[in-house]
């Protein structure tokens, strides 16, 4: 039995940066942590990127990036001068001896594992996905049976010691992988901050040189995602990828989830980034960064208003699902594993209503015409809102440096 019987961190939201904050909180308990929305800045903060999809086989669907996804706790890590031990192996009992070496050195663990496989998640296991991300290890009890998880609620979840193992080796490319951290040096936090600013600032205004996302992240992404909702000829354009019935209402779901869910903290995390921008102002004493603050906080009223145009109240449907959505999310950051059932009955609805949509959509050809452009203008107001943000951004950023 190895169980970190004063751990009491769990306060972060998203998979990224709030396992890596709750981690820290714990690893930094005499002296005061680093906020979530600090190493969401230091990881290289916000951005868009949009992605439709349709493969052959599966039903075309929309992917929206908000923040920056690029091995997000690697950066961190790597500006902060945080020790970083990496343990992988595809031998289950050795993974296990790997986690309980973490645990008895006093420190919580970082592990990879399959969204699908874990019971608290109330997600019916799908043979051929799975979604890895990590989560905290911080008990793990073999007499017992139980290991102790924190990932993304207030409460503490409790898995079976094969739960946790078949999460952890559902593929071979994340199998049973393992990572400990030590402290930062915090010496380097300045500098970490200004790195993630231009991290930022380079990825909203050049976007990524690279097969499969040229033309899809920063302003770029922006742009593509306002063409397609009203071209006539694009093969990724709207009418053709999501035309109203089944198609659609995947796609306004999925784009309101990305925005205002998956640990966000809501609007596209933009304000957690202006928050992050707050708290630069003090460290750095640069007074411009509060000004860019303020420009992210306009810009996160206008992602707000555009996933509630998404799944807008004068459509009973759409807003069912809207308020299902949000309630799923509470459940789960609020009640934690006491939520499993309510969250199933509330997916149970949501299919109900997803198989309504499909067979008889709420929106006729001429209202989600006239929707598909209004959301064209909001995003081209968020366009230009993520623009001037950006800007003073970064004259705040040259001006003083």
């Amino acid at each position: 039995m190895t169980i970190l019987s004063d751990y009491d961190q769990f306060a972060g939201l998203h998979p990224d940066t709030g396992t890596l904050c709750n981690v820290l909180a714990y690893q930094m308990r005499n002296e005061k942590a680093l906020s979530e929305a600090m190493l969401l800045g230091i990881s290289g903060g916000v951005t868009v990127g949009y992605m439709p999809f349709y493969q052959k086989g599966y039903p075309p669907d929309a992917a929206l990036v908000t923040r920056y996804s690029f091995y997000p706790i690697e950066k961190i890590c790597q500006r902060l001068d945080i020790p970083v031990q990496i343990k992988q192996t595809l031998i289950p009992m050795r993974a296990v001896q790997n986690l309980e070496r973490v645990l008895k050195k006093g420190t919580p663990a970082l592990v990879w594992v399959d969204r699908y496989s874990l019971p608290y998640m109330g997600l019916e296991p799908e043979k051929g996905e799975w979604f890895f991300q990590p989560a905290v290890v911080y008990g793990y009890d073999e007499e017992s049976d139980k290991v102790y998880i924190a990932d993304r609620s207030r409460k503490p979840f409790t898995v079976t010691t094969q739960q946790l193992a078949d999460a952890r080796g559902r593929t071979e490319h994340n199998k049973y992988k393992l990572i400990s951290i030590g402290v930062p040096d915090m010496n380097r936090l300045p500098d970490a901050i200004i790195e993630g600013i231009r991290a930022c600032i380079d990825l909203f205004q050049n976007g990524i040189d690279k097969q499969g996302f040229r033309g899809r992240f920063g302003f770029a992404g922006l742009q593509k995602w306002a063409d397609d909702l009203t071209s006539i000829k694009d093969k990724e354009r709207w009418n053709k990828l999501f035309p109203p019935g089944a198609p659609m209402y995947a796609a306004l779901t999925s784009l309101y989830e990305f925005i205002e869910t998956r640990g966000t903290g809501g609007s596209a995390s933009r304000d957690m980034y202006a928050d992050f921008l707050d708290e630069a102002t003090v460290i750095l004493n640069i007074a411009d960064l509060k000004n860019a603050a303020r420009h992210f906080r306009k810009s996160a009223d206008a992602w707000r208003h555009l996933a509630n145009m998404l799944l807008p109240d004068d459509v009973p449907l759409l807003k069912e699902t809207r308020e299902l959505i949000l309630q799923k999310d509470r459940l789960f950051v609020e009640k934690g594993q006491q939520s499993v059932d309510e969250i199933q009955r509330i997916s149970s609805r949501m299919d109900e209503i997803k198989n309504e949509a499909a067979k008889n959509f709420p929106l006729n050809e001429v209202y989600t015409y006239n929707l598909r452009e209004a959301f064209r203008e909001q995003i081209i107001v968020l366009l230009e809102l993520e623009k001037e943000a950006v800007s003073v951004l970064a004259n705040a950023i040259n001006d003083t440096l």
